[in-house]
């Protein structure tokens, strides 16, 4: 049916990409995407193995698995994307539900073969306002990846969640899904929602990741990550929190951004036994 062609700018020393052409601009795109055959990859597993063996009991190795809606917002243009979510709805459906059918037989293998005990989702952030209505959230994401979420607690793992922006209209419905942490838990203005509003709507069924803004991290006084970092152990308690920034670097660190990585852990442990809060 045709070529379909997806071009991307990478720079040196920089962890991030930028798309400059999107996989889908068409109807006639989508047919040619659609027509691709599926073949279950049955990856290699023996480095995740490795790390998780090797890693023992320092922390917990996370596998991260896309979303549907997240998949397919990333071959478009977002604001087509946004556009065709309302103006084609039932060709973005079909895209959605194909993405779904694979990533879900592609989850299964993996937690059949042992991939665990962390799986991670893209929240489907795409969909959170301002973006997407929650009643669409309700429609293209909560069918998806709820059956997705189920289907990592069926064998006994854990979800994790990671969904920038605005969550307060979308945080009942993650607790409602069974997530089990979610990050990054941003404060205004990046979100809509502080950390010990967060906690009273998860009422200990959600651990909470966050929420010291990469932003403050890169600009900020060592005085003031200080102030941030006991407000957010403060907000965030003793119990299903842990202490993370909302992001991670993407180039080399600034004099700066490492004084404050080393203020912010050194406050994290500081704060952290709750001797002085």
């Amino acid at each position: 049916m045709g070529e379909l062609t997806y071009i991307e700018e990478l720079k040196k020393d920089m962890s991030t990409t930028w798309v400059r052409k999107p996989l889908l601009e068409n109807k006639d795109d989508v047919e040619k995407v659609l027509s691709v055959p599926y073949e279950l990859r049955k990856s290699d597993m023996k480095s995740f193995f490795k790390t998780r063996d090797d890693l023992g009991n320092k922390g917990v190795i996370c596998c991260f698995v896309s979303t549907p809606l997240v998949c397919i917002s990333h071959m478009f243009d977002f604001n087509t994307f946004l556009l065709w979510v309302v103006e084609e709805r039932k060709i973005i459906k079909t895209l959605v539900e194909t993405v779904y059918e694979r990533i879900y037989s592609q989850l299964e293998y993996l937690l059949e073969n042992s991939v665990g005990p962390l799986v991670e989702f893209g929240g489907s952030e795409q969909a959170t306002p301002p973006m997407m209505s929650p009643e669409l959230y309700d429609e293209f994401v909560i069918p998806y990846d709820g059956k997705l979420m189920d289907l990592v607690h069926s064998y006994n793992c854990f979800v994790r969640v990671h969904c920038h922006g605005k969550i307060r209209a979308t945080l009942p419905k993650l607790l409602k899904m069974g997530v089990d942490i979610l990050n990054p838990v941003e404060g205004p203005p990046s979100g809509d929602i502080e950390l010990n509003e967060a906690k009273e709507i998860t009422r200990g069924h959600i651990t909470l990741e966050g929420n010291i803004q990469f932003s403050e991290l890169e600009l900020a006084s060592e005085e003031r990550i200080d102030k941030l970092v006991k407000r957010a152990i403060l907000d965030g308690g003793k119990e299903r929190f842990i202490l993370t920034a909302t992001e991670w670097p993407i180039t080399y660190l600034s004099e700066r951004q490492k004084r404050n990585y080393i203020q912010f852990i050194k406050s994290g442990v500081e704060y952290g036994s709750f001797d002085r809060v």
